[in-house]
């Protein structure tokens, strides 16, 4: 997680002075951080929990994970409040206030207790099934080379692994992508993909570019209530789980969309289809556009993500205990390989269109996540008679 960690300030140090050049491999040494963060969290939050608290779990570590939102965000707020336009000491504050927050994000990982998954692998069946799954998912076939790792150092280098971070190259993961399972959560996933794309950058780069909001702070604003809804959506997850672990899934991630749903409603309502494409003077069907219902809409696209991610992991962390870590692998491949296309097609697609795009996906992931996540119980039930 430290390298990862690293990936990070590099991409913000590559904006201090930009370059095109150096901007492209910087983008590329985050990416390869984030992907290598996703597996690693998402593997150590798994072998710290067992069937009965990974629903809790997967909520407190996905909101802790949002939380990135509202800090980077509350220093873009203040830092640009008022003004239409970024000067060069600007970008210096801006990027000089998020170093600070990755230098002290790195510190807090060095903290972790790589000590306590170790303790928990010696008497939780579940994580002992997680260990067994990574060692079967890794190509190292030599006894002796496997005996060097021992617990500890096999947390410790997960995240260096090199399946861990190519997992869709590697046998365990290709026969994973051919499961039932796996085929039935690709439409969430795509959906997620997308999604993930659209709030985070096409939406708030079209409340910049409408001129009739006349306001880049509330970019930062909305980032700020897209973190909040982040935050609220995973507690809510935490805490229904802890009260009944054994909720339905599919009911979580309905709730979801139709936070999503409402939420394009009300872009399509108060931003021109064209915002995402660059700056223009249009608008929509309320003139003027309405400030607060720009930054609401953040927030409840932030519940729906939350909810619907925190099941996403939850479920994986379920029913492929043994196969965890390249499942999560194959997940975040899927993700971000439609992640990346969302972000091509916002270059020509406007914004209508994609929310169009987002209410057919969202839709199709419900159903199918919904029919997996019911089988799956029902398996559960029969097997505890």
């Amino acid at each position: 997680m430290l390298i990862c960690a690293v990936c990070f300030i590099f991409f913000l140090l590559s904006f201090i002075r930009p370059v095109l050049w150096l901007l492209i491999i910087a983008a590329v040494i985050a990416g390869f951080g984030s992907a290598l963060l996703s597996t690693a969290g998402g593997v150590f939050m798994a072998l710290n929990s067992d069937s009965e608290t990974i629903g809790r779990n997967t909520g407190i570590f996905f909101g802790l994970y949002e939380t990135s939102l509202i800090w980077g965000n509350v220093g873009f707020f203040f830092i640009l409040h008022g003004d239409t336009s970024i000067s060069t000491s600007q970008r210096y504050w801006i990027f000089g206030y998020l170093l600070i927050l990755a230098v002290l994000g790195t510190i807090l990982v060095a903290f972790l207790k790589r000590k306590q998954a170790s303790a928990v692998l010696r008497g939780n069946e579940f994580a002992r099934s997680i260990k067994r799954g990574v060692w079967d998912s890794i190509s190292i076939t030599s006894p002796s080379v496997r005996s060097h790792f021992t617990n500890s150092l096999y947390i410790c280098f997960l995240p260096f692994l090199p399946s861990s971070y190519s997992l869709c190259l590697t046998e365990a993961a290709a026969a994973l992508f051919y499961d039932m399972k796996i085929l039935m959560l690709c439409p969430l996933v795509i959906y997620l993909g997308f999604s993930a794309a659209f709030r985070n950058d096409i939406y708030n780069s079209s409340i910049g570019y409408t001129r009739k909001l006349n306001s880049l702070s509330l970019v930062g604003l909305a980032g700020i209530a897209l973190g909040l809804g982040e935050l609220s959506g995973s507690a809510a997850c935490a805490a229904a789980n802890t009260k009944n672990p054994h909720m339905s899934r599919g009911k979580i991630v309905l709730c979801g969309i139709i936070c999503n749903y409402f939420a394009y409603l009300f872009i399509y309502l108060n931003l021109p289809s064209e915002a995402n494409l660059g700056p223009t003077d249009k608008i929509s069907i309320i003139n003027p556009p309405n400030k607060g219902l720009a930054v609401f809409c953040s927030f409840l696209m932030g519940i729906g993500d939350s909810t619907m991610n925190v099941q996403i992991y939850a479920i994986l962390a379920e029913m492929f205990g043994k196969d965890i870590v390249p499942s999560v692998g194959l997940y975040n491949s899927i993700y971000a390989i439609f992640c990346a296309l969302a972000y091509f097609l916002s270059l020509r697609v406007e914004l209508y269109a994609q929310m169009t795009i987002l209410l057919v996906l969202g839709l199709s992931g419900w159903t199918t996540f919904a029919v997996l996540a019911r089988n799956y119980a029902r398996s559960l039930r029969y097997e505890d008679i």
